[in-house]
């Protein structure tokens, strides 16, 4: 062991503080930052499952004014064009929402295209439908249930967003 005099001694102090005091800064800072950042997705995640809740409901209401009136060739294209939104949109939320299981969600996106495009759609469109057929009643289903999945995760976000407060 050397012989330290006094003011080394006081020197090597200091330095050992300044150095527990900057790294206890930096690790408070890291973390605080990875916080506010996920905080930040989360309010971003629920605006847009919000946001999607009601471009679901006007694409609803697109759909059914489609299929229960005379076929419009220009109302096909914004019907199309606004899934396409909403599809891109809900892939989106796939890559940013990360430990949440989507697979309800992706099915239901997916089934509520469907029930919108897969009948009665195009040259299909004949005629207009009557609001209790078939066809009308799977695409209430399917925005019900695009709905519920899009609700479901923004209550989940929600929790997890007061709980951490």
């Amino acid at each position: 062991m050397p012989n330290w005099t006094p003011l080394e001694v006081e020197l090597l102090r200091f330095f050992g503080q300044t150095l527990v005091v900057v790294l206890g800064w930096w690790a408070v800072h890291s973390l605080s930052g990875r916080r506010a950042k996920t905080e930040a997705q989360r309010r971003l995640l629920i605006e847009e499952c919000s946001d999607l809740i009601g471009l679901a409901d006007e694409i609803f209401a697109s759909a059914l004014a489609y299929h229960t009136n005379q076929r419009i060739a220009a109302d096909e294209q914004k019907l199309t064009m606004a899934l396409q939104d909403l599809t891109s949109r809900v892939s989106l939320i796939l890559r940013v929402a990360s430990g949440c299981d989507l697979t309800k969600l992706t099915g239901a996106a997916i089934a509520f295209n469907q029930a919108c495009t897969l009948q009665h759609f195009g040259e299909e469109h004949l005629h207009a439908l009557v609001p209790t057929d078939e066809i009308v009643r799977a695409l209430e289903a399917a925005q019900l249930r695009v709905r519920l999945e899009l609700s479901e995760l923004r209550f989940s976000l929600l929790a997890t967003t007061k709980l951490s407060h």
